[in-house]
């Protein structure tokens, strides 16, 4: 049998046991750990490419352990705020946060793949670094943007149209917006083989129409300009080499399955 963490993969001819983990992060370093581990352990993963690029950077050793396949979808980044806090400061996007000493963001938990890509925005432009920050869940953050007193925005990075989002849509539309998250110097980000992280791209208009800013031009639901980054199967090179026959499994059920996960974390 094989780990796989936090996969919706299913593969007919490979006996699978997913383990259910708290993001991109940890299952990185679940797939460091050797097989039988007390601590846990993987075969196979989804991550953020920003992750695995971040992981790879403070973990020399993983460069020749783990090992990219294709990526199976593209996660867009969602920048949430406060309605009355971004008219109030005049936030559109996220790089109008950087000059504003007195708002607080939340980034995700420390670990998950919301809070890695705060770290490459950070990386990218020192001054976001200086923006006040808690690390949380998002539904917790969620809460506490609403109410818009302590936390007024939050990251968060995944497919389009989640559950969470449909939650944000139906509940908190009157509190909360989706503002841009389209900051350019994120195209400078870089993997260990100096191939693009993010891609600038579009929440189209109407896709979350009732937490899209409104406008005369756009029929009451414009677009909202962010970045994307890859959510990347990986695996592990010494499951690959002791299980030839689970590896030929796995890139079956990639390619039977990609269409179908496309279309739903990224709908054209």
């Amino acid at each position: 049998s094989s780990d796989v963490c936090s996969s919706d993969l299913i593969a007919p001819n490979l006996r699978v046991q997913v383990v259910y983990t708290q993001g991109s992060r940890q299952n990185l370093q679940l797939m460091l750990n050797a097989r039988g581990s007390k601590d846990g352990w993987c075969d196979v993963s989804l991550a953020q490419n920003d992750a695995i690029r971040n992981y790879f950077s403070e973990h020399g050793e993983a460069k020749g352990q783990i090992v990219r396949m294709q990526s199976l979808y593209s996660e867009k980044v969602h920048f949430l705020f406060n309605r009355e806090a971004a008219k109030k400061y005049g936030i559109e996007r996220v790089p109008n946060i950087r000059d504003k000493k007195d708002l607080t963001i939340s980034v995700g938990t420390a670990g998950s793949g919301d809070n890695e890509t705060w770290k490459s925005i950070i990386a990218a432009d020192k001054a976001y670094d200086k923006v006040a920050k808690v690390f949380e869940r998002k539904e917790e953050a969620l809460e506490r943007i609403a109410a818009g007193d302590d936390v007024q925005g939050m990251v968060f990075t995944s497919g389009l149209n989640t559950p969470f989002v449909q939650k944000v849509m139906k509940s908190y539309s009157k509190e909360v917006v989706l503002l841009g998250f389209d900051d350019g110097d994120l195209k400078a980000a870089v993997d260990e083989k100096g191939k693009p992280i993010y891609k600038l791209a579009e929440i189209p208009a109407g896709m979350y129409r009732p937490i899209q800013p409104s406008g005369f031009t756009c029929m009451g639901s414009c677009s909202v300009n962010t970045v994307e980054v890859e959510a990347v199967l990986i695996y592990s090179k010494g499951w690959k080499d002791t299980d030839p026959d689970g590896y030929s499994a796995l890139v079956e059920a990639k390619n039977d399955l990609k269409a179908t996960i496309q279309k739903i974390n990224d709908p054209k």
